[in-house]
């Protein structure tokens, strides 16, 4: 889909719901350490408490999604959904 690939979206990619309101790209960034995200992969926004990663692929995604979803960044609950 044309729009989900001008949006950044797509297989590789993630959203975050329930970050802490004042969150940086380094605290993204440091929460997905280990894993390899795509050069410019890590937006935040557009609402606070939201984001979007891009990973270097679908399989770095997926071992993302099993392994942090409803994992803690500071003291908020972190949910992962596929970004549509």
């Amino acid at each position: 889909d044309a729009a989900v690939a001008a949006s950044g979206g797509g297989a590789d990619s993630l959203r975050l719901r329930g970050m802490p309101f004042h969150s940086t790209e380094a605290d993204v960034s440091s929460f997905f350490k280990g894993y390899s995200i795509a050069a410019g992969g890590i937006k935040l926004g557009p609402q606070g408490g939201h984001g979007h990663v891009r990973f270097a692929s679908v399989e770095e995604a997926r071992r993302a999604l099993v392994s942090l979803n409803h994992s803690y960044m500071g003291n908020r609950y972190i949910e992962l959904f596929w970004a549509s």
